[in-house]
């Protein structure tokens, strides 16, 4: 994707949603499409671990999708994300 690709897409979304990309990941991949999603800070976190977890009724953002097959869509993520133990976010009781 070009920069000028990924500024078109950007303008169909809310400008004030926070822009995230996967928490772990080495090196550099194309961005293969942008997801809406909600998000809220995560707590107890492991180190390699993002600063924000999938959170229904979070705050929104914009999830840049890389092209790596187990970070493509925001579904696999999720699904990828069930598969481990909850992560806690902000709000959630202690």
């Amino acid at each position: 994707m070009t920069v000028a690709e990924l500024i078109a897409i950007l303008q169909t979304h809310n400008p004030a949603a926070r822009a995230v990309v996967a928490g772990w990941h080495f090196g550099f991949d194309d961005i293969a499409h942008v997801d809406a999603v909600a998000i809220a800070v995560a707590r107890d976190v492991e180190d390699w671990d993002g600063v924000y977890a999938d959170s229904k009724g979070g705050e929104p953002a914009v999830y840049l999708c890389s092209t790596d097959p187990k970070m493509t869509r925001i579904e696999d993520l999720e699904a990828r994300m069930a598969e481990t133990t909850p992560r806690k976010v902000e709000g959630d009781e202690p």
